[in-house]
């Protein structure tokens, strides 16, 4: 009865974690995808993208795109070749930069996620010991106090 009571709470903290991890997973791929694009608008990366950390953002910009000229389209794309052949090396050197800041963000927020559960893991384990022990010596005094009226 107590160990099948013990296996059903173990799983369902073992879910409720894994629903926690899921969600703090959620809301770094939000954190990371939205500074990406600030970092896009304000380091005017013009080269595309190996990563496609939203698919929302292109799918977005196809539809809000009006149609142009055929003047319009190549003077367009010239300028726009013209940025992608000028540097991209530096811009994939300012890309990699963000994604090794972005890396360390979300090792940061993997590493406090496994302390706090460490620490979880370690309060409970002392909660258990206190009332064992405590368990223990009351057992031991309730023989003590019986051998000392016999």
């Amino acid at each position: 009865m107590f160990q099948e009571n013990h296996r059903q709470n173990i799983k369902q903290l073992d879910l409720q974690l894994e629903e926690y991890r899921n969600r703090i997973k959620k809301q770094i791929m939000i954190a990371c995808n939205k500074s990406y694009d600030v970092f896009k608008e304000e380091k005017k990366i013009t080269l595309e993208d190996n990563y496609d950390f939203s698919s929302d953002s292109k799918e977005e910009s196809k539809i809000d795109s009006k149609p142009k000229s055929k003047k319009e389209e190549k003077s367009g794309t010239v300028v726009q070749n013209f940025l992608k052949d000028t540097m991209p090396y530096a811009q994939d050197a300012t890309r990699r930069t963000h994604y090794k800041k972005l890396l360390k963000y979300i090792r940061l927020v993997d590493l406090l996620y496994n302390e706090t559960k460490f620490k979880l893991i370690t309060k409970s384990l002392e909660s258990v010991l206190l009332f064992l022990f405590s368990s223990l010596i009351n057992c031991k005094i309730y023989i003590l106090i019986h051998y000392l009226l016999k």
